[in-house]
């Protein structure tokens, strides 16, 4: 199976998230690593297994992940985990939330 850079592809108009979850679904069946396959990092690979939708995930990597906790407002770095991806009833987008918060 050949790599993909499957958010930028969904950024770009190029690829749908229809057609990225169609390709991701194909990818978990491949000898190869998902991460590979689709050019996820590991923050990434995360927050999709966290319910992140790929189109989300395009927009954080190209235009900022949300880096505070909704429940005690201070920063998350991202990049050392701590933190769970979640979606508040009223909204349709994920948020960020520390684990334990400090």
């Amino acid at each position: 199976m050949v790599p993909r850079y499957i958010l930028k592809e969904i950024e770009s108009g190029s690829a749908s998230e229809e057609e990225a979850n169609n390709f991701l679904d194909k990818a978990l069946y491949a000898p190869e690593t998902a991460e590979h396959i689709l050019m996820l990092s590991h923050t990434e690979w995360t927050a999709k297994c966290h319910g992140v939708s790929l189109g989300e995930l395009a927009e954080w990597r190209y235009h900022g992940w949300p880096n505070r906790c909704i429940v005690c407002g201070k920063e998350i770095d991202v990049e050392h985990f701590g933190w769970l991806a979640t979606e508040l009833d009223d909204l349709d987008r994920s948020l960020m939330k520390h684990v334990v918060c400090p």
